[in-house]
């Protein structure tokens, strides 16, 4: 797992990424313009601090609350209606496109 960047970009043919589970050294992914729907594989992704999953079809964002190393997050374009789960990392972020709630 010595991969620390890596972008699929676009095709609309990416559906799983179960094969970046392992990936624990990652800092940089982009996964913008795919078709992903459960991005539970990313939770342990901890060193990441850039995460493009803009235009998938996301919906559940439970999987990011322990990155608390991102700094920028991108997830326009998904189905998402609620942003709960990353309230705790909102404030770490310097870059984002979505609006959460302050609760």
């Amino acid at each position: 797992p010595n991969l620390k960047y890596l972008t699929v970009f676009g095709g609309k043919k990416l559906t799983d990424v179960s094969a970046l589970a392992g990936e624990t050294n990652l800092e940089s992914l982009t996964l913008r313009g795919n078709l992903i729907s459960d991005i539970t594989p990313l939770a342990g992704l901890t060193k990441l601090r850039y995460l493009d999953l803009q235009d998938n079809a996301i919906t559940d964002l439970t999987p990011l609350t322990g990155l608390t190393a991102l700094n920028r997050l991108f997830l326009a374009n998904n189905p998402i209606t609620d942003y709960s789960p990353v309230h705790e990392i909102r404030s770490h972020l310097e870059e984002w496109d979505f609006t959460a709630p302050e609760e």
